[in-house]
């Protein structure tokens, strides 16, 4: 049987479930009072509600908030505690040979215990700046920028050994410079740093008036590292560098430790899907129609979700797949800025922010017909991965450019957002016997374990590597050793269609606009070993399991799907 053949396939409109009929799952939704718009489930109030001026949190600056600055975080450490930080008000001491364009502010660093809101630990950073400096990795660690200096933290072991300060930092082996973006895979095992290099040359050109400027050329890196271990004795938290790569603009990747999606446009307003994984086998998905670059994102190693666009008119789908090119369900959206996700592995559930613009009419007497004006709200949507069921939905407020004003907890059992002035935790429901069947099902779809370089062979025709990386035990007021260097570095072609920006709006609104940073030294590859020797054929997989409908797949009639795939319930994996 033939694979299917890009750019010659024609794209159908994909409606209905994975395990059961479209029109018996509506009737299903209708009788328990469940939709999918903007009703949202039933949901009772928040469990647990503290205010920020209960906390010592003072009035957020909606100026600052406006341009994008972080100025207060909330992430989970465990189900019982709440990691807390935001910028204090007051004097800022002065340091010594501090660069006169340093913009430096106190930033607080609080453990909350849960449900009384009790402060079980406390401490300040010296920041320079107000931009982001906080990001969750996953399984319990934090990444925390300092200046152009990133450490690692493991606040749930701090809390477990009552001998060690929870905000125990370790230094993070990281270039020179000041990153640009950081992603975490949904697994929490692969992370990826974007920075923007100033290029060693640079060119002098001669404007009206005989006025010499000196034109800087960029390039953009992206640095892989794969994370394991949660920092306790008995799993000490290592990295290895797992490869570089150069790009001539920003992109966001939609990555996780055993692989990559990747759209290639195929005319007519159709996208190819390829998933490239890291042993050097590029696999055939399927073909999403979208008049916009498709936005990717992966929510399992054998789940991914789709978001694309319908003509000029704003209207944006959100569909989920499997790698077995099989849709399990989608939902149609108005507007929808640059989405934040936040995943929760365990319980087969992520969560989704989007910002949105609504028009609201100030009141004003003097005017007798004022004009509406936008508001920024942002929403905050929990879904089943596999089944789509919306396990909760809430807004929170004011709304935040950054997304770091909520947090799902990583066992899927609860929600946090800042919201009103004060933060709001949700227990959501207990997974269902079906949930935790699906979970298991879609796991046998999951590409092999991979250890190895981050190559990017589909963008950028690498195919094997010298390597010479070994894991760093990260420890505390320890420095990495320096890197070794591979002198070439892979670049992703210069005509290669790529994703707007670090933080890819859904439409095709211009890329952020970012600020080259000087990084001054070689340029580092460091990768791990690692065997590209699969075979580049695809597996011939079989239907899914038996006794269910047929579902709607991404393939045509007689096509099968290259990765993965399940018969009679038994997997069938890559060869």
């Amino acid at each position: 049987m033939g694979h299917r053949k890009y750019g010659t396939a024609e794209a159908v409109p994909l409606l209905g479930l994975r395990h059961v009929p479209s029109v018996v799952w509506l009737f299903f939704l209708c009788v328990r009072g469940v939709a999918w718009g903007d009703s949202g489930p039933k949901q009772g109030g928040p469990a647990v509600k503290l205010t920020l001026e209960s906390l010592g949190v003072p009035p957020l600056g909606q100026n600052f908030l406006d341009a994008g600055m972080s100025m207060l975080t909330v992430n989970f450490v465990d189900s019982k505690h709440l990691l807390l930080t935001y910028s204090e008000r007051g004097l800022v001491p002065r340091l010594p040979d501090d660069p006169k364009d340093d913009d430096d502010r106190i930033v607080a660093a609080e453990i909350l215990e849960l449900p009384s809101g009790k402060r079980v630990a406390r401490t300040e950073w010296h920041m320079h700046d107000h931009a982001r400096y906080l990001w969750n990795l996953g399984q319990g660690r934090f990444m925390v920028r300092i200046g152009n200096a990133l450490s690692v933290m493991t606040p749930e072991v701090g809390l477990m050994d009552k001998e060690r300060d929870p905000f125990q930092r370790m230094s993070f082996p990281w270039r020179a410079g000041r990153p640009t973006a950081l992603f975490t895979s949904e697994d929490g095992e692969l992370l990826t740093i974007e920075a923007q290099m100033v290029t060693p040359h640079s060119q002098t050109e001669i404007e009206v008036g005989d006025v010499e400027t000196v034109k800087q050329e960029t390039t953009t890196l992206l640095d892989f590292y794969r994370l394991s271990g949660d920092g306790s004795e008995a799993a000490p938290l290592k990295v290895v560098a797992a490869g570089t790569v150069r790009s001539p603009q920003p992109f966001y990747l939609p990555i996780d430790s055993r692989g990559y999606l990747w759209p290639s446009p195929a005319g007519n307003n159709q996208w190819a899907v390829t998933f490239d994984d890291m042993r050097g086998k590029t696999a055939q998905v399927g073909t999403l129609q979208s008049s916009c670059t498709p936005r990717l994102q992966l929510v399992s190693h054998s789940e991914f979700l789709a978001m694309t666009c319908r003509g000029s008119d704003d209207r944006v789908r959100m569909a989920s797949y499997g790698l077995d090119a099989q849709e399990t369900w989608q939902e149609d959206f108005g507007e929808f800025g640059p989405p934040v996700f936040a995943f929760a592995p365990e319980a087969g559930r992520f969560a989704v922010s989007r910002k949105m613009s609504d028009p609201v009419t100030p009141p004003n007497l003097a005017s007798p017909a004022p004009q509406p004006t936008p508001v920024d709200r942002q929403e905050i949507r929990v879904y089943q991965n596999v089944s789509g069921e919306l396990v909760l939905k809430t807004d929170c407020f004011p709304a935040m450019k950054t997304g770091e004003n909520f947090s799902l907890a990583e066992d899927g059992s609860e929600l946090v957002v800042v919201r009103g002035g004060a933060l709001e935790v949700y227990k959501l429901a207990e997974l269902k016997p079906r949930d935790k069947e699906d979970i298991a099902e879609v796991a046998k779809l999951s590409p092999p374990e991979s250890d190895g370089p981050v190559v990017l062979r589909l963008l950028t025709g690498a195919t094997e590597r010298r390597l010479s990386a070994k894991p760093v035990a990260l420890a505390s007021n320890t420095t990495p050793e320096s890197k070794p260097v591979v002198a070439k570095v892979p670049m992703v072609a210069a005509d290669t269609k790529l994703a707007n920006g670090p933080v890819m709006s859904v439409r095709d609104d211009p890329a952020q606009k970012i600020v080259a940073t000087a990084m001054p030294g070689t340029l580092a590859a460091v990768v791990a070993n690692a065997d590209n020797a699969l075979s580049p054929e695809g597996t011939q997989s079989g239907e899914v399991a038996t006794g269910r409908r047929k579902p709607p797949t991404l393939l045509l009639p007689g096509e099968h799907a290259e990765f993965g795939g399940s018969k009679n319930g038994e997997s069938e994996g890559p060869n």
